[in-house]
């Protein structure tokens, strides 16, 4: 019996060190089928060393894991690739455990430190955010996003997944990574100064917009050589739409007077005062527009609109009037502004006679202004295009 209970703890003893020797085994024969190749091998080594109980808490371990598994994400093998569909999750969940257990890791392989590691995550990541952004698919986008800049903290990054993020109607997360870019002056392009201010403007919240546009203002108009056309166009017409006229004005102006030329500048500008309904001023430059190039069928199409648009504001007013001279006077200031459409509008339809905005705003003023043979010319070139 004593020979017995001798016996006893020594084979446990030898079983407990065979456990232990295996996860070391394993480890050494993950590195070494990596550093040839043979993935297969090495992912169900290191598969086995992440529950070994002398491996697991090892950030050398999990370097491997990572360093493993991004390479059976990036093969060009189907094969390999096909080991594992979350491949690129688990190399990433990987380097984040390598980090946390040693900041200081590093080995001797491709990849050589965690946040090395993390940062060929967050490309890969990247890079397939963007092409789901660009086929539409924004939820998927932004789920990529998400998980690159978890794994790098890139302005970029943040970017896309800010524009994800709206794409894919969440507004609040849009916000909250545009307004974390732009916190310390974030300088790459206006796009989050541009978004936010207009997010803002969407809730109809006047103050937020107009601080977001005046950062924006401070960095990108502050001199010629960051000087941005494409922010004064946003900040001339956020502070027009927050009632500061005479800031979108002064900004405007300001652009105009680096690139007087720019008609495009003016055409943008004027149609977005119309949609205000600042009929005055989108006249004003929507004249400049046509003055520079006549034949611009964008500038003569939204001239008219405004003009017709103004028309109808008018008429909705004088609804009211009571007094007979009053309400003639009132009407006859309205068409007048039919008339003054007409030739321009007129002007679009020759320009491109196919287009049926044209000819449906050219139905509606000759409707008005009782022009039956030009209504009938109208109402058959619509049907001509209908069928």
């Amino acid at each position: 019996m004593k020979k017995i209970v001798l016996i006893m703890p020594l084979l446990f003893t030898m079983i407990l060190a065979i456990g232990q020797v295996s996860g070391k085994r394993d480890l050494a024969n993950a590195y070494n089928h990596y550093a040839n190749s043979y993935l297969d091998k090495a992912k169900a080594a290191i598969d086995r060393c992440i529950v070994a109980d002398d491996t697991k808490g090892e950030a050398k371990t999990w370097m491997y894991r990572g360093n493993i598994y991004i390479s059976i994400y990036g093969s060009a093998d189907n094969s390999i690739k096909s080991l594992d569909p979350n491949a690129l999750d688990i190399a990433a969940e990987s380097y984040q455990e390598a980090l946390k257990l040693d900041p200081e890791i590093a080995v001797a392989m491709k990849i050589p430190t965690p946040a090395k590691g993390l940062e060929f995550c967050s490309y890969y990541y990247y890079d397939t955010a963007v092409r789901a952004f660009n086929t539409m698919k924004y939820n998927v986008s932004y789920e990529l996003a998400s998980k690159a800049y978890q794994c790098k903290k890139d302005i970029g990054t943040l970017d896309l997944k800010g524009r994800a993020a709206e794409m894919a109607g969440d507004k609040h997360t849009a916000k909250e990574c545009y307004s974390t870019l732009i916190k310390d002056g974030y300088r790459k392009d206006i796009t989050p100064y541009v978004r936010l201010a207009n997010l803002h403007k969407e809730a109809n919240d006047t103050a937020k917009a107009v601080n977001v546009i005046n950062r924006g203002v401070k960095i990108f108009l502050s001199d010629d050589a960051s000087y941005n056309v494409n922010m004064a166009v946003t900040a001339s017409l956020i502070y027009s739409w927050a009632g500061q006229s005479d800031m979108a004005a002064d900004i405007m102006n300001a652009a105009l007077a680096k690139d007087p030329s720019n008609h495009i500048l003016l055409v943008n500008y004027g149609s977005e005062l119309n949609n205000q309904k600042n009929y005055v001023k989108a006249e004003e430059y929507l004249l400049k527009a046509i003055a520079l190039q006549p034949d611009d069928i964008y500038a003569n199409y939204n001239l008219g609109n405004c003009y017709y648009n103004d028309y109808v504001d008018r008429i909705k007013a004088i609804d009211d009037i009571v007094d007979n001279d009053e309400y003639n006077a009132a009407l006859e200031k309205a068409t007048a502004l039919l008339t003054k459409a007409r030739p321009y509008l007129e002007k679009a339809h020759q320009i491109d006679p196919k287009d049926y905005n044209t000819l449906l705003m050219l139905k509606l003023i000759y409707t008005r202004l009782d022009a039956t043979k030009e209504l009938e010319a109208i109402d058959a070139k619509m049907k001509a295009l209908k069928q």
